[in-house]
This record gives C-alpha cells, structure tokens and sequence, in this order.
C-alpha cells in the first residue's frame, strides 16, 4: 500500500499555515518515495517554488483548496494554468473542473457540524453529485461521528473515501491519508484511481 497525504499547507501560499515551502520540501525528502501534494488556498507559486526544489523523480501533484458556500474542495489537475486561474472562493462549485483533467474532493465535510450530517441529507446528497471523493479522516477535524457519516456518504453516492492531514505544520504531515494499492505512475494516474474509487482512508488513530 502507499500512503498519500493529499491535503497540506504552505506559507506564504496559505497565510493559515506555518510550514515554508523549503521546510515541506525537506519533510517530502524524508517521506520519499512518497508522492507530494500541495493544495494551498487558490495559489500556485508555493507549487512551483516546490517543484524547483524537489528531485526531479519525485511525483508531485498539483492541487488547490477553494472555498464556497456549498463547502470546501480539493481540486486536483493535470493542467496547472487551470488550476492557476482559481482563486481561494467561489461563488458556487460550477468552475471547479475542467473537462477530464480534474478531479474534485470535499475537503473536511463536516467541519464545525458536530457529529456531521446523514448521508440523506439533501444538502450531502447535492454536493455528492458534483463531487469524486471526500475526506473521511481530516487531521484538523477529528470527529468521529462525522467520519462514519462522511465514510457512510462515500459508500451511498459511490464516491472515493479517502483522508488527508490538512497539514499547516511538519509535525502534522501524514496523521490522515490516502491509501492506494499500487505506486502511482503519475500524476494522471492519481486522478484516475479516484474517479475508479481505488482509495482507502486512513490515520493514525482514532479519536478519543
């Protein structure tokens, strides 16, 4: 199995986090061979900072982390000028693909609802419809009432389950992820497992 950590922060790309760009490139050093995602609030330079000092075999992923008023989303492309294009909100998640390059995961479902909401609930079962994967495990957000149900979500709408750290300091890399089974080819192939449901969510333990 390989571990992905699918969800991190670095500053000045996001002002919320505490982990520079050289930083994350050392804790990525030391996690190799494991592939590296960024997914900073609508801004791609810390992206490209990074990949300028990572070795350049290692698999790095392009993604962003956009705002609105249905939730917030992971978007994850093999176009970088899409994803450049944008920002940290969104009126509404209409814009947030572009055609098969992309995929969208809904970031910490159930963040500041304790205890999350079912799976009927008509506002899950929209979002769901717009959606490939959603965060089970979020490692700002562990509630473990609102995991089952985000789990129960991916199960009822076919949807990939899978977790990430949502890591704003190097101590908190890695304490969710996503598992897939095989090593990654790329960064196409990523998208791919998602959009097939090949994921497996994880973390370090559960919440007392």
């Amino acid at each position: 199995m390989t571990r992905l950590d699918i969800h991190v922060h670095t500053t000045p790309g996001s002002r919320c986090s505490r982990m520079g760009v050289e930083e994350y490139a050392r804790a990525a050093a030391a996690l190799a061979p494991a592939p590296v995602f960024l997914t900073n609030h609508g801004d791609m330079r810390d992206f490209h900072a990074l990949a300028a000092l990572l070795p350049p075999e290692t698999l790095l992923v392009a993604g962003v982390e956009v705002s609105t008023p249905a939730g917030d989303f992971l978007v994850f492309s093999t176009d970088v000028g899409f994803l450049e294009e944008l920002g940290p909100a969104a009126e509404d998640m209409s814009g947030l693909r572009t055609g098969g390059d992309s995929i969208v995961v809904w970031a910490h479902p159930f963040a500041g609802i304790a205890g999350g909401l079912p799976p009927a609930d008509p506002h899950v079962r929209e979002v769901a419809a717009q959606v490939d994967g959603i965060e089970v495990y979020n490692g700002n957000w562990p509630d473990e009432a609102a995991s089952r149900r985000a789990l129960a979500a991916a199960e009822r709408y076919g949807l990939a389950a899978m977790g990430g750290s949502d890591a704003h300091h190097r101590s908190q890399l890695m304490r969710c992820w996503t598992e897939v089974r095989v090593p990654l080819a790329g960064p196409a192939d990523f998208l791919d497992r998602v959009r097939r449901r090949e994921t497996l969510p994880g973390r370090e333990a559960a919440p007392r």
